[in-house]
């Protein structure tokens, strides 16, 4: 009887001591969320250098590491239409100090391609979105068209001598032109390239003679007369691009590529820590450095709240899911 005794004691001073321990453990966690950040944070992005969202995370960085008080580290891990990055950044620890530059690509096409492998809503936690980029219809030089209209006369008559570049299957690019051939009858074919840039210099070089993607990817060589640009999305003419149509004054009113780029952090990251985080970007989105970045790159700046991201990422899987079913677009 005194043994048991013995042994009820020893068992409640070792779950009375169990808690005492625990205290300051919890106590330095929440210290650690109210200094954040005390380190570099690194900057996932899922596509190679040189793309739009590589550009726009290098513009960002810079804002951020002024507001937060550390650096952000900008690491492009490329690879699988964006999944690798993606993946990289779903697995990392959920402290703040891993982040990702998501877009429409990685946080709606891959999910709606590749159900099984990752979810938005269930593998990561919106920081906000950045902004929206001017979309634009470029073709090559040596295609002889210059209306969206004229290509599309074209490629009827020759079917077997019109392609399209993209950054990969199942990317932004290649969503939206299937979804432009449809609407057009336009029969091109599909060349995937991996990434923006390469597709960019396909269309220069005329390994491709249609190319839909952000005006930010194109814009020196557009300027350098290197490709022609037909149309631009929105409902009014970019201050950059003021002699080129929007797809309404072209005759494809219905077709409206919007392509938007936001930052994701690992899912059941602290609340503290995203707000902190997100209150960094809007700061940087609201900035007259970053203004004027966006403005000589065709960028809308976005800022505003993470539940403003989700629904974003809600309304655009509803939106394009039947499409991509539809269309039967698949992933490399």
């Amino acid at each position: 009887m005194k043994r048991r005794q013995s042994l009820q004691q020893l068992c409640c001073a070792w779950i009375s001591f169990t808690a005492m321990a625990a205290t300051p453990i919890l106590g330095n966690a929440q210290t650690r969320t109210d200094t954040f950040p005390e380190r570099p944070i690194k900057l996932i992005v899922p596509f190679p250098p040189g793309g739009t969202t590589d550009i726009l995370a290098r513009t960002l960085v810079e804002g951020m590491r002024e507001a937060l008080g550390q650096p952000l580290v900008v690491e492009n891990k490329q690879g699988a239409g964006g999944l690798i990055g993606t993946e990289f950044v779903k697995a990392a620890a959920p402290d703040g100090y891993t982040l990702l530059l998501t877009s429409l690509h990685n946080h709606v096409m891959l999910p709606l391609i590749q159900p099984t492998q990752f979810q938005p809503e269930r593998d990561l936690s919106s920081i906000g979105l950045a902004v929206q980029a001017n979309t634009t219809v470029l073709v090559s030089n040596a295609t002889p068209a210059h209306s969206l209209k004229e290509f599309v006369e074209l490629a009827r008559k020759q079917p077997d001598r019109m392609n399209y570049a993209s950054s990969g299957n199942g990317s932004f690019g290649h969503f939206f032109t299937e979804v432009f051939k449809a609407q057009a009858d336009a029969p091109i074919t599909h060349v995937p390239y991996k990434g923006a840039a390469p597709s960019v210099m396909a269309l220069v070089s005329n390994e491709v003679q249609f190319l839909v993607i952000a005006y930010s990817a194109v814009q020196s060589n557009a300027e350098a007369g290197q490709v022609r640009v037909l149309a631009q999305d929105g409902e009014r003419r970019s201050p950059l691009l003021p002699n080129v149509p929007t797809l309404a004054e072209a005759g494809y009113g219905n077709f409206q590529p919007t392509f938007w780029l936001g930052l994701s952090a690992p899912k059941n990251t602290p609340q503290a820590v995203i707000a902190k985080l997100n209150a960094a970007m809007n700061t940087t989105l609201r900035s007259a450095a970053f203004e004027e970045r966006a403005r000589k790159s065709a960028w809308t700046s976005t800022p505003g709240t993470p539940d403003m991201m989700d629904r974003r990422i809600t309304s655009d899987l509803k939106q394009y899911g039947p499409t991509v079913r539809k269309l039967n677009i698949k992933a490399d």
